[in-house]
């Protein structure tokens, strides 16, 4: 776990693979995989991820996943 995570969330989490009996590697897969199937379907994660691209920090087949997830769910 990340040291500059907050204490509560770490010991959630702690108390978490203890109860489910999984690592807690595996725990924060699930759980950003969860997060990152549904982007958010707002204007300004839209102008985020617009931004990322128009200065290199994404390249333009993560604006069209991000486009294809949001179609779907949306």
């Amino acid at each position: 776990m990340d040291p500059n995570a907050p204490k509560s969330l770490v010991e959630g989490a702690y108390r978490v693979v203890e109860i489910i009996n999984i690592s807690r590697t595996r725990l924060l897969i699930v759980a950003l995989k969860d997060e990152l199937e549904e982007p958010p379907n707002n204007e300004g994660f839209r102008r985020q991820l617009s931004d990322a691209y128009l200065d290199s920090r994404v390249e333009y087949d993560t604006v069209e996943r991000s486009s294809a997830l949001r179609r779907r769910c949306g």
